[in-house]
């Protein structure tokens, strides 16, 4: 998920420097990648979509990772209601990986071949950086 939040973060800065093209103009991510506007409302809408298909996947697979742990612990549960969680558990985390692939891929099809390492960059920056505010 911090990938998807590093995005979030991007999409945030991007959605309030609209409102001031001085302020998108000086947003590292502007000049690191040379985002043109075409390509930055393009990442916008990319993201939106993609978050409005991930958010119900990841609640699903945070219920079923409860669920899972509720029946690891449980008196009752079998075996196999334990392998049967755990498989819906996986086949959720497969899904919003899936999903995430295609998103990234999403991106990448509108950047320069140029521009897609700095991207990245700045991406993997941004997840750090809220990887270590989260703790």
């Amino acid at each position: 998920m911090s990938f998807r939040h590093a995005l979030l973060g991007f999409t945030q800065i991007i959605a309030i420097s609209l409102y001031n093209v001085d302020a998108l103009a000086s947003e590292p991510i502007v000049l690191e990648v040379d985002l043109s506007e075409n390509q930055i409302s393009q990442i916008i809408q990319i993201n939106e979509q993609a978050n409005d298909d991930l958010d119900p996947i990841y609640q699903q697979w945070n219920t079923a990772q409860e669920e899972l742990e509720t029946l690891i612990v449980s008196e009752t549960a079998s075996d196999e209601d334990v392998r049967q969680q755990y498989l819906e558990v996986e086949s959720l985390r497969a899904e919003a990986v899936r999903l995430e692939i295609e998103k990234r891929l999403a991106i990448r099809r509108i950047l320069r071949p140029d521009q897609r390492l700095p991207y990245e960059r700045f991406i993997r920056q941004r997840q750090s950086q809220n990887q270590s505010a989260s703790q």
